[in-house]
C-alpha cells in the first residue's frame, strides 16, 4: 500500500524539483502514523504547506476530502494550482487568513519554529477558532533536546531561510505552549528519518 502511495507522489511531484527531491521529502513523513491516527474524509487546513507534499499524502490515504494549503511562498502555491493537485492553494499569511470552514484537522509541519513566541501564540489561538468539534492539530516539529534533529536542521534552515529568526523548542516546551492555549496532548511519537527534518509528532485536542 505504502509503496503505491510513494509511486503516486513521485509521479505528481517529480517535475517540481526532480525525483530525488521528492523521494527525500516523502521519506521524512511517517505514513503508517498518518494512516493509523487520523480519520478518513476530513476537512483539512495545512498551514505553511509548501508544495503540499504532506497534504497530498493525506489525500492519497483517504484522510482528506477537502484540503486547503496556505503558504506565503507564491511559487509553491502556484505549483499546487498549476499541477492540478487535489488541494486548494492560498497564498497568504495565516495571521491574515479568514475562512467560513471548520476543520477536522489542522497541520503544522515544520512551520512554528520560524515564528516568534508572540506569533506562535496568536497562530494557535486563531487555529483553535477554526477547529471543528473533536478536531485536532497535527504538529510536526523539531526537538531542541534531540542533537541530530536540532543541529543539522539548524544548519539547513539557516541556509534556506537566512532572514528567519529560528525559534526551536524542546518537546516539553511545545506541549506547554499548547497547554497554555487550551489544548491537550493526545498522542506523541518520534519518527526517525535520515534526512534533516523534524522527527517529533504531536496530536493536540482542544479543551472544551
Amino acid at each position: 500500500m505504502y509503496r503505491e502511495i510513494k509511486k503516486k507522489m513521485y509521479k505528481s511531484y517529480k517535475k517540481f524539483k526532480g525525483l530525488v527531491y521528492i523521494k527525500i521529502k516523502t521519506s521524512t513523513y511517517d505514513i503508517p502514523f498518518i494512516q493509523e491516527n487520523f480519520k478518513s474524509n476530513s476537512i483539512i487546513l495545512d498551514v505553511g504547506s509548501g508544495e503540499g507534499v504532506l497534504s497530498f499524502i493525506f489525500f492519497l490515504l483517504g484522510k482528506g476530502k477537502n484540503i486547503t494549503c496556505i503558504d506565503t511562498d507564491s511559487n509553491k502555491i502556484s505549483f499546487i494550482r498549476e499541477s492540478k493537485l487535489p488541494m486548494i492553494g492560498i497564498c497568504n499569511n495565516i495571521l491574515d487568513f479568514t475562512s467560513k470552514h471548520k476543520y477536522d484537522l489542522i497541520i503544522l509541519n515544520d512551520f512554528l519554529h520560524h515564528k516568534t513566541d508572540e506569533d506562535i501564540t496568536k497562530i494557535i489561538k486563531i487555529l483553535g477558532d477554526y477547529l471543528a468539534p473533536n478536531g485536532v492539530i497535527y504538529l510536526k516539529e523539531f526537538d531542541k533536546n534531540d542533537f541530530y534533529d536540532y543541529f543539522y536542521t539548524f544548519l539547513w534552515d539557516s541556509f534556506l531561510y537566512p532572514e528567519d529568526k529560528l525559534n526551536f523548542k524542546n518537546k516539553s516546551q511545545w506541549i506547554e505552549i499548547f497547554n497554555k492555549n487550551k489544548f491537550e496532548l493526545r498522542y506523541f511519537k518520534k519518527y526517525t528519518s535520515l534526512w534533516p527534518a523534524s522527527r517529533s509528532q504531536f496530536i493536540f485536542n482542544k479543551n472544551v
